[in-house]
C-alpha cells in the first residue's frame, strides 16, 4: 500500500510528465530546486550541468502534445527516507524517437518535494 509520502512523489512524478509532455518549462522549474544537478547521456553524449539544458531543449521545438506524439510514463520505484526520497521514472516514445530512464533525488523544502538532481539515460 502506497503512503502518503510516496503518493506525494508520484503525484510530483505525475506534474513532471505532464510538463515535459507539454513542454511547460515554467512548471517544471517549479518541480525543480532552483539549484538542481542533472546528469546523463543524450546517445553517447554526456550532459553535466543544471536542468537548463533540458529547457532550452524543450523550448526549442512544438511539445510533443503540439506534435500528437504518445508517450507514455511508467513510475518505476519510489523511496522515501525522512525529507528525502529517490524515484525513477521510464518514459517511452520521448519526442517519438527514444525511450528514456530518468532518476530522481528529491529533498522536501518548506513541506514540498523538490527534484535536486537528475539522472537520465537513453535506452
Amino acid at each position: 500500500m502506497e503512503t502518503r509520502r510516496e503518493k506525494s512523489i508520484r503525484d510530483l512524478l505525475e506534474q513532471y510528465f505532464d510538463a515535459i509532455s507539454n513542454a511547460d518549462v515554467v512548471k517544471l522549474k517549479t518541480i525543480f530546486h532552483p539549484n538542481a544537478s542533472m546528469y546523463g547521456y543524450l546517445g553517447d553524449q554526456v550532459v553535466v550541468g543544471t536542468p537548463e539544458i533540458f529547457y532550452a531543449d524543450l523550448n526549442s521545438k512544438p511539445s510533443m502534445i503540439k506534435q500528437n506524439i504518445k508517450c507514455t510514463c511508467v513510475v518505476d520505484s519510489i523511496q522515501v527516507i525522512s525529507n528525502t526520497a529517490t524515484a525513477s521514472i521510464l518514459v517511452d516514445n520521448f519526442y517519438g524517437v527514444a525511450t528514456v530512464n530518468d532518476s530522481f533525488h528529491l529533498i522536501k523544502f518548506d513541506n514540498e518535494w523538490k527534484i535536486v538532481c537528475k539522472t537520465f539515460t537513453t535506452l
